[in-house]
């Protein structure tokens, strides 16, 4: 285990703490014993085998203990860390509790193994359930391997998701997301040696970042094969089909899509959107009524704010074409982009 209980109930790290003096397991309070030295990370073991539920750590891996020694000595800058303390009321123990100088808890997971999603959300409603602020930091495990829309959802916060390698000391963030059509999640990559803590825990909501340029040959060829192996909603053929349209004909603005956190291809969303407006026999439209029918379309766990950001400047974007006009609210049909011919 990583953590031990003094005879004072004060919180050692094992990589600070001394043989001269005795330790407990936070779990069971049965004695517990340094290991120092060799090839092995600072850590403490119970001195006899007994039956700890408490789980703290002794089969962890070499790289989430390294992790979990690093962030500590990382956030103890910005206020008062406890490494692994058990949270009674729902039977948790977050790797980390940064009690920040507001007093404001910041539960820090250091994840290295994979968890499901489940499980995940089960943890972070705990958390939130007390108050606490929820940080999750993926370790090398996660950094090397491809990572998927659902995925990177799943940890990201405000854009953005962390990593902290042990074994090159530095910490690693991916943000402002993009998704281009049939292809991979692009991102921009910052590596930190000791970055600023609001660089880690971003407020603001991350914008996509232009690059990258959509081939709409390319991408008409992709949907004429997705059209002829029938892997597109057969709702939505059928409707374009009713009106004398073909999948491969849509409008070329609903190529220009970039989005991230989308459930559907960016084409899908920009289309669906366009013959929502097409159908308003007013012509006008509630934004916030319009954005019911179009959050659907976003990962779950894709922030709701993030969601607002996205839908707001999709409608900007249709407005500088001239599609549409976006007053007090509403949206005002004008002159939509329309659909390609043979």
């Amino acid at each position: 285990m990583l953590i031990a209980v003094s005879q004072t109930n004060e919180y050692y790290p094992a990589s600070r703490a001394s043989k001269k003096e005795k330790y407990f397991c936070p779990a069971c309070r049965q004695g517990v014993v340094l290991r120092r030295g060799g090839h092995n990370v600072d850590h403490f073991a119970h001195q006899s085998k007994v039956t700890c539920t408490g789980g703290l750590a002794e089969g962890e891996s070499l790289n989430h203990l390294l992790g979990k020694i690093a962030l500590a000595e990382y956030y103890q800058k910005y206020g008062k860390v406890q490494i692994e303390p058990i949270l009674g009321k729902i039977q948790q123990r977050p790797d980390l509790v940064l009690r920040r100088l507001d007093n404001s808890p910041l539960a820090i997971e250091y994840q290295c193994s994979p968890l499901g999603a489940q499980r995940l959300a089960e943890r972070n409603f705990g958390y939130q359930s007390l108050g606490y602020d929820v940080l999750w930091v993926l370790g090398p495990e996660y950094y090397h391997r491809h990572l998927s829309t659902a995925l990177i959802c799943r940890y990201w916060r405000n854009g953005q998701i962390c990593f902290y390698l042990p074994k090159e000391k530095h910490f690693v963030v991916f943000s402002n997301f993009y998704k281009i059509d049939f292809q991979r999640v692009r991102f921009h990559r910052q590596i930190f040696a000791n970055p600023a803590f609001e660089q880690l825990i971003p407020t603001m909501v991350s914008g996509p970042i232009d690059e990258g340029t959509p081939d709409f040959v390319r991408q008409r060829a992709k949907l004429t094969l997705l059209l002829a192996q029938k892997r597109v909603d057969v709702d939505l053929v059928a409707y374009l089909y009713q009106k004398g349209w073909r999948l491969d004909q849509i409008p070329t603005w609903c190529l220009l899509g970039r989005q991230f956190g989308l459930v559907v291809p960016n084409w899908h969303l920009r289309l669906v959107l366009i013959l929502l407006l097409m159908n308003s026999a007013k012509k006008c439209l509630a934004i916030s009524a319009l954005n019911q029918r179009l959050e659907r379309y976003f990962h779950p766990n894709y922030q709701k704010d993030c969601r607002q950001v996205a839908l707001v400047n999709l409608y900007q974007e249709l407005e500088k074409v001239g599609g549409i006009k976006v007053i007090d609210g509403q949206i005002i049909v004008k002159k939509l982009p329309s659909f390609v011919s043979e």
